[in-house]
C-alpha cells in the first residue's frame, strides 16, 4: 500500500514537474530559503520564481535570497518592517507590489509556515491549485494536532473580513490540495502527510577524522522573549559550562552584553559544516534550549550537543525535549522557573 501510494505521488509530480510547469516558492526565514535551494537543485525545477517576505532585514536573509536567485528567473524580496509591528500589519500595499514582479499563475506553490496571512494573501492572488509543503522547521514534528500547527478554522465573519481584505485561502486550502511534503526529519512522525526526503547536509561531509584536542563550544540563540527566558539565565548557562561563543538566532534583534557573538552570513547549519571543511580534526559542543540545528547536525561525528529544558512551558515545547531524548540528545533540567 505505502509503495502504491509512493509511486502515485511520484506520479503526481512528474506531471507537475515539466520544462512547461512554473514554479513559486514562497520563503519566511534564511532556514526556508535554504531548503528551496536543495528542493529546486535536488528536484531538477524550471521556470522558479521566489518571494522573500521578512520582519528582520539582515545580511543572513540577503544572503540566501542571493544564493536562490541565482536559481531563479523572477525574485523579490519584500521587507515587512521590524518584527514588534510586522505581527499586527499585513503590508497590502508592498505586497501587491511585488506581486506584479511574478507570473499570473503557477503550476505549483510551495511554502512552509500554513499561518502566515501573507502567505494566504499571495496564494488567493496567484492561480495555483496545487501546493508542496516543506518543513517549518521543528515545529512540523513539534506539534501532535493540525490545529496547533495550523489554527483554527476562521468563524464566518472572520472569513468575510479577509475576503474584504483580498485573502480567500487560510491554511486548510494548502492542507486540502497539498500533494507532497518535504521533510528535514524523514524519520520522525511529521504532522503533514505525503512526506519526501530532502537532504541538507551531504552524508560525506559527515565522515569521521582523527579529532584533535580543539574544542568550539557555542550557544544557539533564539529570541528569549518568544521562549520565555531571561537573560540572567543563559548567561548562567554560558558561564557555568565555559561556553565562548553565542550564534544568534536570524530573528534576534536586541544584543546581549557580555557574550561573544558569532558573526557569519551563514545559519549555524552551513556554519558548522563549513568549519569541519576547515578543519576536519575540530570537536564541536552545541547547547541551546529549542534549536532545530540539534536534530539536523545529530549525525556529524564531530558535533556533541545538549538542550536545556524548564519549567511551566507550552505542551510543544516539551514535544521538543522529548524528540531530543528519543534522538540522543542530552536534555539538562534547568531548576529555575523561568517562564512567565
Amino acid at each position: 500500500m505505502l509503495n502504491t501510494q509512493h509511486s502515485t505521488l511520484n506520479t503526481q509530480h512528474s506531471t507537475l514537474n515539466t520544462q512547461h510547469s512554473t514554479h513559486l516558492f514562497i520563503c519566511l526565514t534564511p532556514l526556508h530559503l535554504l531548503i528551496a535551494e536543495k528542493i529546486i537543485e535536488q528536484q531538477k525545477l524550471y521556470n522558479v520564481d521566489l518571494i522573500t517576505l521578512t520582519c528582520t532585514d539582515n545580511d543572513k536573509y540577503r544572503y540566501y535570497y542571493q544564493r536562490v536567485t541565482k536559481l531563479c528567473q523572477n525574485s523579490v524580496y519584500v521587507n515587512l518592517g521590524r518584527a514588534q509591528t510586522c505581527k499586527s500589519k499585513y503590508k497590502i500595499t508592498e505586497l501587491r507590489k511585488a506581486l506584479k514582479k511574478l507570473r499570473k499563475n503557477y503550476s505549483l506553490c510551495y511554502l512552509a509556515n500554513l499561518k502566515h496571512k501573507e502567505t494566504h494573501f499571495i496564494t488567493s492572488h496567484v492561480g495555483a491549485k496545487n501546493y508542496h509543503t516543506f518543513d517549518d522547521g521543528i515545529a512540523n514534528i513539534s506539534h501532535r494536532k493540525v490545529d496547533d500547527f495550523a489554527g483554527k478554522k476562521k468563524n464566518y465573519l472572520k472569513k468575510i473580513r479577509y475576503y474584504l481584505r483580498g485573502i480567500k485561502h487560510d491554511a486548510y486550502t494548502y492542507l486540502n490540495n497539498t500533494s507532497r511534503h518535504y521533510t528535514l526529519f524523514p524519520h520522525q512522525k511529521n504532522i503533514l502527510k505525503n512526506t519526501y526526503p530532502i537532504q541538507l547536509i551531504n552524508s560525506d561531509k559527515s565522515i569521521k577524522q582523527d579529532l584533535g584536542n580543539k574544542v568550539l563550544k557555542i550557544f544557539v540563540g533564539q529570541p528569549l522573549h518568544e521562549i520565555g527566558v531571561d537573560e540572567s539565565i543563559l548567561k548562567n548557562i554560558i558561564q557555568s559550562n565555559n561556553i565562548k561563543f553565542y550564534f544568534p538566532h536570524p530573528r534576534e534583534i536586541n544584543i546581549i552584553q557580555g557574550l561573544t557573538y558569532i558573526h557569519s552570513n551563514r545559519i549555524l547549519e552551513d556554519y558548522i559544516l563549513h568549519e569541519i571543511q576547515k578543519d576536519p580534526s575540530i570537536r564541536i559542543e552545541l547547547h541551546s534550549f529549542f534549536s532545530t540545528s540539534l536534530i539536523l547536525l545529530k549525525e556529524l561525528e564531530n558535533v556533541d550537543m545538549t538542550a536545556y529544558s524548564y519549567n511551566n512551558v507550552p505542551k510543544s515545547f516539551e514535544n521538543i525535549w522529548n524528540i531530543f531524548k528519543e534522538n540522543g540528545i542530552k536534555v539538562i533540567h534547568i531548576n529555575e522557573n523561568i517562564y512567565p
